[in-house]
């Protein structure tokens, strides 16, 4: 949605804070439905803090008569992005194959 230079610490509770600012800027607060991020812990304490906070103002489960219902539910929705964590792992066995170039890494694979 909009990249923000996060200044304070990157803890989950910290991070929940700036999604939050944005999607009350932004009036979606009532459709977020999942976070995609890299498998860092803050990313999982961030869906929790902001479950925390959206279950004050909706229901989990539909009512006529209720808050409205939400559709954030925190870990649960959080999605792991699938090319980070692979870049991650490429990168760890690049370092231990101690390869700084796709050359190094070939020659280092084939001996």
């Amino acid at each position: 949605m909009e990249f923000v230079e996060v200044r304070e610490s990157h803890a989950g509770e910290d991070l929940a804070k700036v999604v939050k600012k944005l999607y009350i800027e932004l009036s979606i607060r009532n459709k977020l439905f999942a976070i995609t991020g890299d498998n860092a812990s803050n990313n999982g304490t961030l869906c929790q803090s902001l479950y925390t906070s959206l279950k004050c103002q909706y229901d989990d489960k539909f009512s006529l008569i209720g808050k409205p219902r939400i559709r954030f539910h925190g870990r649960p929705n959080w999605i792991r992005c699938l090319a980070h964590v692979i870049a991650l792992i490429v990168s760890d066995v690049l370092n231990d194959l101690k390869a700084r170039s796709t050359k190094e890494a070939k020659k280092a694979l084939d001996s």
